[in-house]
């Protein structure tokens, strides 16, 4: 992950995400508990000591939402979603649906009309059957947010965050973000990200992504092993719903069949990436290109800082640039910049990685 940048106003990145969240969470109606699907039952249990400490408090709910971990194996999720186009009628619908034995061991189907694809986790490699193409990013996204919707604990304990408190209708949260995002060593899942809970207990109620441009609203919680779940998931944008999902089941497997998790013979095997920060990134480039300052924005008086998540292919090449955030009128200059920036290739046990 890399980032390009003028010179820019004082307001820091973190607290541009809070704005964004306090326009929309004033005005959202949330659902605490709901009528539970399957072995999950409603989150009434009762909550933990709540830190002070922010980032005790970003472990803690880390630890308390999703699906992954040593603590909670051996389950089945299924759940349904939709992605809408501008007027919000439905353009895409389909299922996900996991099968979980452990963390090296599970499989992950999306489908839809006319795509199906499954992934297969097997311990040793990563093996895929179906279409070769990913599903949308919202849908991808979607599925994290039930199984895991923040980065693991070992991610989350050596940065450091700051809280901010809203009033959502009735609903008190507390909304936690990185407390110097652009850091050099800052883990590249959390940064452009806030999340807001449960003021009282450890509930994850809103995922911000992009420094506030999608907003996963997490509504009618429930509870499955002592982990929290949404039952519905709404996808703001801009405030309007682009994606919502549903959980349709959960439960727990009570016999684990090998050959559930054993892969088809002609799937094919999966590349791994690896995430890093834009310290290390720095480290191994190259060769860089500064960002030609848009004629528009001279003239506009615009200036930023523009932020990018890519993938940098096995031989050092960037692909796939993504906005995190920064002025729109400054996005183009920066993607076009970073396109043409070459780095050593990352090494993992000797090989060359994504």
């Amino acid at each position: 992950m890399q980032k390009s940048s003028w010179k820019h106003g004082a307001r820091s990145y973190a607290r541009a995400i809070f704005s964004l969240v306090f326009g929309l969470a004033s005005t959202t109606a949330f659902e605490q508990t709901s009528p539970s699907p399957n072995a999950a039952t409603p989150a009434t249990d009762v909550a933990p000591a709540m830190p002070t400490d922010p980032t005790a408090l970003m472990l803690l709910v880390a630890k308390s939402n999703g699906l992954t971990g040593s603590d909670v194996q051996h389950w089945h999720l299924k759940a349904s979603f939709k992605l809408l186009d501008a007027e919000g009628n439905t353009q895409q619908e389909g299922t996900i649906e996991e099968y979980w034995a452990d963390p090296h061991k599970h499989r992950l189907t999306y489908t839809s009309t006319g795509y199906s694809q499954t992934t297969y986790w097997t311990g040793k490699d990563i093996m895929r059957y179906g279409d070769k193409n990913l599903p949308p990013r919202l849908v991808i996204e979607l599925a994290n947010q039930f199984v895991q919707p923040l980065p693991g604990p070992d991610s989350l304990e050596h940065q450091v965050f700051e809280s901010k408190q809203l009033q959502a209708g009735p609903t008190k949260l507390d909304c936690l973000s990185l407390k110097s995002p652009q850091a050099p060593d800052g883990f590249p899942g959390l940064i452009g990200r806030g999340y807001c809970l449960d003021a009282e207990k450890p509930v994850l109620r809103i995922s911000i992504a992009g420094q506030g441009a999608d907003q996963y609203l997490r509504n009618k919680t429930v509870s499955f092993r002592g982990r929290y779940l949404p039952q519905e998931i709404r996808v703001v944008r801009t405030g309007k719903e682009i994606a919502s999902a549903h959980l349709e089941s959960i439960e727990s497997l009570k016999t684990i069949e090998e050959a559930d998790f054993t892969p088809p013979a002609d799937a094919f095997p999966v590349q791994r990436q690896i995430a890093i920060s834009s310290g290390v990134a720095q480290g191994n480039l190259v060769k860089s290109v500064p960002p030609m300052y848009p004629a528009i924005a001279k003239f506009s008086g615009t200036s930023g800082t523009v932020i990018l998540t890519v993938l940098i292919d096995r031989e050092g090449h960037v692909t796939d640039p993504q906005v995190v955030s920064g002025p729109p009128m400054l996005q183009q200059a920066a993607i076009d910049a970073v396109k043409q920036w070459v780095y050593r290739p990352y090494l993992l046990n000797g090989e060359k990685s994504k």
